[in-house]
């Protein structure tokens, strides 16, 4: 048997808005344009380079398909878009006025950010690695302290998340204990969105399945951080720092 996913229908609100966004953003090439009557039109373009799966430009009709424009999946990625070159794309992709949603994120299997397309859809723009660069042995806890210190900089809570096992704790001492990655994630959200935050580490040590992580911020604050990591992934965090300094130096009213 020899079978292959040649067409996904994607729903527009214009033939002519919608090429223009496919062949000059997302440099697409059009392979086919045939009126059909009627005003209709059969639409189809592709990625360059390898021929592959290819999407039909449907534009919508009448008001239950067009309530569906942009919202195909209710929210989550619709379509991944695979590149040999994902810095090359993304800066181009960036230049032309795409909106990419999240920073990129480089996980075990690749590197990736989501974009959104001129509708609201959502796309991952995606580099594998290649079967023998993915099978690789887990972060040290070290490894896992200096990632989540970038990230932490970067400021990108999604990412910061995916350092975590889904039963992740996260105890800084001034606070109650965080359960779960989720839950971490909607912390970072609310950290970075309350304040502009750094990290300098000052000295990262690793000790068996445990990071220490001595830091300082641009302010002068001083703290640390304990990362218990099994596997590549942190289990168990406690952070040690001074809330009230924090607070006043951000000008936050305390709690």
């Amino acid at each position: 048997m020899n079978q292959h996913l040649s067409l996904v229908s994607l729903l527009v609100p214009d033939y002519d808005e919608a090429l223009t966004f496919f062949t000059s953003a997302l440099n697409f090439e059009l392979c086919e344009d045939t009126p059909l009557g009627g005003g209709k039109r059969w639409v189809v373009v592709r990625p360059r380079g390898r021929d592959g799966s290819r999407l039909l430009l449907a534009r919508a009709s009448g008001p239950a398909q067009a309530a569906r424009i942009g919202d195909q999946t209710g929210g989550r990625v619709f379509l991944f878009l695979a590149t040999d070159d994902f810095d090359r794309d993304h800066a181009r992709m960036t230049a032309a006025g795409v909106r990419f949603v999240e920073q990129p994120r480089r996980e075990a299997y690749g590197v990736v950010a989501v974009f959104e397309d001129s509708w609201g859809n959502r796309w991952d723009l995606i580099q594998r690695k290649i079967q023998s660069e993915a099978i690789q042995a887990p972060m040290t806890p070290r490894q896992v302290a200096e990632e989540w210190v970038r990230r932490f900089n970067a400021g990108d809570a999604d990412a910061l998340a995916e350092l975590y096992d889904a039963d992740a704790v996260n105890h800084q001492v001034v606070h109650e204990p965080i359960v779960g990655k989720r839950a971490i994630r909607e912390m970072f959200l609310r950290q970075f969105a309350a304040a502009d935050m750094a990290c300098i580490p000052e000295l990262i040590h690793e000790a068996g399945d445990v990071a220490i992580l001595e830091w300082i911020d641009p302010l002068g604050l001083r703290g640390c951080g304990f990362f218990t990591v099994k596997a590549g992934r942190i289990v168990f965090q406690r952070g040690y720092w001074d809330k009230l300094s924090f607070l006043r130096q951000h000008c936050l009213p305390p709690d």
